[in-house]
């Protein structure tokens, strides 16, 4: 009797600690960043490419549901043989609800360097950091901290991408 439930004790430890050949693929991928000085690592990242128009968007989260604390890229004219300057738009930091959000502006540009990108496999590898600036008319429906700007550093990144 006891080996049964041993048995079944040690199945069930395997299910729930995700005994799942999906685990190491999704290690595998990754987005990574400091944003005013704290560490967050994105729990979903979504990534098309469109090579037709040459314009790459990632969305990454690092949150559930509404506390968010997210960066979406959507570049046009994306090339990946040099640096791509971000300006207006271009890099969009979203903070801890959906009203709480703060975009690049052309006076203040970051910077997305592409390390690797491989088109037969639909990789992209790099690494990014912007300042992006808030609009403070959301700032009361958020009740979040009141902040003008978020300084985005030692970004980086490794994603599928879909290509369309």
């Amino acid at each position: 009797m006891n080996k049964i439930l041993v048995f079944i004790t040690l199945i069930a430890f395997c299910i729930v600690s995700g005994c799942s050949k999906n685990e190491s693929v999704d290690k595998e991928f990754f987005m990574t960043w400091k944003a005013n000085g704290v560490d967050f690592k994105a729990a979903t990242i979504k990534a098309n490419y469109y090579s037709r128009f040459r314009e790459l968007k990632i969305e990454a989260t690092a949150g559930k549901d509404f506390n968010l604390d997210g960066i979406t890229f959507d570049l046009f004219d994306f090339t990946t043989t040099s640096p791509t300057i971000l300006g207006n738009g271009e890099a969009l930091y979203l903070g801890n609800c959906l009203l709480d959000r703060y975009w690049t502006r052309d006076t203040n540009p970051g910077i997305l360097t592409v390390t690797k990108f491989n088109d037969s496999e639909n990789i992209i590898e790099g690494e990014f950091s912007f300042e992006a600036l808030g609009n403070t008319a959301y700032f009361d429906n958020c009740n979040t901290t009141k902040r003008t700007k978020v300084s985005v550093t030692n970004g980086k990144f490794r994603i599928k991408y879909d290509k369309q």
